[in-house]
């Protein structure tokens, strides 16, 4: 596959004026949501669209949507002149575009687990263990070589989606570094022995730069609502958990967060790159590293629960918030969708063990919940060990974030200082704050501390969960 590079990332985005707008777009697992900033950061208006993202995806139905929910917030502010646009999303997700940019198949989503042969094989030629797994690029591109021969050979680029949105707009291509983890590591480019391993050239995917560097201006010329915004200045942009993690202030050595959506992602900020088993190892920003990653579980888990039991995970939560913590609470697996980090692998299965005749919903419920601590926790403590003690702080955002409940079984089962601000899109925050260019102080909120009583009721819980994982794999879950 030959490919030549369309477009290069500009130097710098530059800040904005005193009453410039900035429009910020985030495409999540669950929605896709877009939001208009006055110049000095406050939200003028939102609007979104639930989604149902599963292993493929249309990335021109990512477009359409886009340009949905610009005429939304547009339309009703007709003198409203847009200054400049920063776009997120998730990552571990492929558009593989032929020469005229147009994709050659559906996307191919994070969810989608098909590689695992082709991984296998990739680890066997390049001598690693956990580095190559059936979400990473080169083993779907191996994939697609073998079973979709005719779009293999037509591939000229492989973007991420939040930079196919960006080259629509734009008529350029670029990427970050971060975005780009399986390919990149803790370096700022591409790992050269990684793409010669699957005999894939570097110039298959975009130039690297930062996320606030500018891309260009929006294309004139663009149809229906989009027309709107020819002109403004178009950033590089970052995945969703850089931008979220911007947002909430968590770009400092010695902090930790914990993102908790439909999946969580768990990391650790340092001043040196650190490696630990299973645990991704990033380029941040300048002068921060990154150690941890994204896990397959969240509060995708209770929705799975409450759609089984016929319910909501609001009536589910609400009846686990009435359990006793001394119950007898089964032990729950969070791997419906097999693992990423630590473990990567997708055969991982999830279920409960321990239920009694005793056992009802809002036991089932609270066992999900802690499921979902413990796995934070395993991956939170390998990055501890690896950085040689624990963070300052954790630092908590995202939808599940709002749970109270969800909150303090965190701060009990870890023995951590926990800090939820009062950011309720802390995403879209930190697409403004790159789109604008300008600094802003840590957001406030609220603090949860460890109750010993009921931290020491988790605890042998913990360990049970750790056995069952244990057995699950065969192997350890390395506490």
């Amino acid at each position: 596959m030959e490919s030549t590079r369309v477009g290069v990332a500009a130097e710098s985005s530059g800040g904005d004026g005193p009453g410039e707008t900035t429009l910020v777009a985030d495409l999540g697992a669950s929605s896709f949501r877009v939001a208009l900033f006055a110049g000095d950061g406050h939200a003028l208006a939102t609007a979104a669209r639930p989604h149902r993202l599963g292993p493929e995806a249309d990335p021109e139905g990512w477009l359409a949507t886009f340009a949905e929910l610009v005429a939304e917030l547009l339309a009703p502010r007709p003198a409203l002149r847009v200054a400049a646009i920063a776009i997120t999303a998730f990552t571990r997700t492929e558009i593989h575009l032929d020469g005229a940019g147009m994709p050659l198949r559906p996307a191919i989503t994070f969810l989608d687990t098909r590689a695992v042969a082709e991984a296998a094989a990739l680890e066997l030629r390049l001598g690693t263990r956990g580095v190559f797994s059936a979400v990473h690029p080169l083993a779907r591109l191996a994939w697609l070589a073998r079973h979709e021969p005719a779009v293999h050979g037509a591939i000229v680029h492989v973007v991420q989606p939040k930079d196919f949105l960006n080259f629509r707009l734009t008529g350029r291509l670029a990427s970050d570094p971060a975005s780009n983890v399986p390919l990149v590591g803790d370096t700022r480019d591409y790992l050269p022995e990684r793409l010669a391993a699957a005999g894939v050239p570097a110039t298959l995917f975009p130039a690297l730069s930062s996320p606030r560097h500018g891309l260009g201006p929006v294309r004139e010329g663009l149809p229906g609502a989009l027309a709107r915004l020819a002109g403004a200045r178009v950033v590089v942009g970052a995945m969703d958990t850089w931008a979220a993690t911007l947002g909430l202030g968590v770009h400092e050595v010695g902090l930790a967060y914990n993102l908790a959506g439909t999946t969580e992602v768990n990391g650790m900020m340092l001043a040196a790159p650190v490696r630990a088993e299973g645990l991704l190892g990033v380029a941040w920003d300048d002068g921060l590293f990154h150690l941890g990653g994204p896990s397959q579980a969240g509060a995708g888990c209770l929705a799975w629960l409450a759609g089984l039991l016929g319910t909501t995970p609001e009536s589910l939560a609400h009846a686990a918030a009435a359990v006793d913590p001394a119950a007898a609470v089964p032990t729950f697996l969070p791997y419906l969708d097999g693992e990423r980090v630590p473990f990567w692998d997708a055969r991982l299965r999830g279920g409960f063990m321990g239920l009694v005749r005793d056992t009802d919903p809002g036991m089932l419920a609270r066992a999900v919940m802690e499921a979902v601590a413990f796995h934070d926790r395993l991956v939170l403590g390998r990055a501890a060990a690896a950085a040689g003690g624990p963070p300052r702080e954790v630092v908590l955002g995202g939808g599940g974030a709002s749970s109270t409940l969800w909150c303090q079984i965190k701060a009990d089962c870890w023995a951590l200082p926990l800090h939820r601000p009062d950011v309720d899109e802390p995403g879209l925050r930190g697409g403004h704050l790159l789109a604008s260019g300008r600094p802003s102080p840590p957001p406030v909120g609220r603090r949860y501390v460890a109750a010993p009583r009921r931290a020491a009721l988790l605890e042998p819980r913990y360990r049970r969960f750790l056995a069952e994982v244990e057995k699950l794999r065969g192997g350890t879950a390395h506490a």
